[in-house]
């Protein structure tokens, strides 16, 4: 796995997803991500310092961005769906009927939160998502990790904070 993950990295495919993963195509930034996950597998350290370079410049600025995007797009649905619940919960409480549809369906293997009208968020590109920030600051590559928490000479995009308000918002639907 090392040795592909090494040579795809030269032959520019982490550069090439980290650059897609601010792509206006949903499917496109899954895809990238995706592919990021499979060059991170295991902590390569290779595939790190190149993401840590890409990150550190100015380009890095947009997938910084897309990710937030997708956090935020993510928590917005979540607190939707919470106050939905809500809604729904005390309605049936009150003997009434509603007609309101809470679904969590599947299309393929992507599953969308249904929310009725309110915009429809990829579960599974969130949860990607979250897992591609998870093995940025697992490989213990201290570039990457400290990126993470503060992104020098770019628009600073406090991504634990807004982590940890996903959770929070996640915490009491579980």
């Amino acid at each position: 796995l090392d040795w592909l993950q090494k040579r795809f990295d030269m032959m520019g495919a982490t550069v090439m997803a980290l650059r897609l993963v601010s792509h206006r195509s949903a499917r496109v930034r899954e895809e990238s991500v995706l592919l990021l996950l499979g060059l991170l597998q295991e902590g390569n350290p290779k595939v790190q310092n190149t993401i840590a370079v890409f990150l550190s410049q100015s380009r890095g600025k947009a997938v910084f961005k897309a990710i937030m995007d997708i956090l935020d797009t993510g928590a917005e649905a979540l607190k939707d769906f919470k106050r939905t619940i809500k809604l729904v919960k005390r309605t049936i409480d009150k003997g009434g009927n509603t007609n309101r549809t809470l679904s969590l369906t599947s299309r393929g293997e992507r599953e969308v939160l249904n929310l009725s009208g309110s915009e429809a968020v990829s579960l599974h590109t969130l949860t990607l998502t979250l897992r591609l920030l998870q093995l940025f600051c697992e490989g213990q590559y201290r570039p990457l990790q400290q990126l993470v928490h503060r992104q020098p000479g770019l628009p600073n995009h406090d991504l634990l904070e807004r982590c940890l308000d996903l959770f929070e918002i996640v915490h009491p639907l579980l």
